[in-house]
């Protein structure tokens, strides 16, 4: 078995961005060693090349390196332009327009941030993470109309999912902070 997931590149790739999403969800702290994140990106790098086909890869790779950027601002280019380069293949994929809004939003561009998460609730206006992801981008522009408007969304995003299973912790931690 030991043999065989070691020659299998699916297996392979679908186990090792099994294990890197845990570490993003579960224990950023682990990535931010400057060791170990570079080796975790060097070796998403190598599933990406093999796997080129598959965005999700891609979509976690640019994952990865949002949690780096906290240390290398750098890296939200980085980001972004992987993003953007996934927008033309992949031009309904959700979770490509929360990443866009969450880089836009984190460099102070709130208006990209909310017309960004806006085109992420128009592919799917059930989706609970869309309106939470605009609910967010609006909450940024410190406009009390806005805020009316970002309230609304969070509410909705509720709405559609009580329980908020679908979302990642770090999502749960910003709903705190807003609120």
């Amino acid at each position: 078995l030991g043999q065989a997931f070691a020659k299998s590149t699916f297996v392979h790739a679908g186990a090792a961005a099994s294990v890197i999403d845990f570490y993003l969800e579960n224990r950023p702290d682990i990535i931010m060693h400057p060791r170990i994140g570079g080796t975790i990106q060097d070796e998403l790098g190598k599933i990406m090349e093999k796997e080129k086909q598959d965005i999700r890869y891609r979509i976690l790779y640019v994952r990865l390196l949002l949690e780096l950027a906290k240390q290398n601002n750098v890296l939200y280019s980085e980001a972004e332009q992987e993003l953007k380069a996934l927008t033309k293949i992949a031009p309904k994929r959700q979770e490509i327009y929360y990443l866009l809004a969450f880089i836009h939003g984190s460099e102070g561009r709130v208006e990209e941030a909310i017309e960004v998460a806006e085109r992420a609730v128009v592919l799917d206006s059930k989706v609970a993470r869309a309106h939470y992801v605009l609910g967010v981008a609006l909450a940024l522009s410190g406009n009390p109309e806005v805020q009316k408007k970002a309230e609304e969304e969070l509410v909705k995003a509720e709405e559609l999912n009580p329980s908020l299973d679908t979302f990642y912790s770090s999502d749960l931690s910003t709903l705190i902070k807003i609120y």
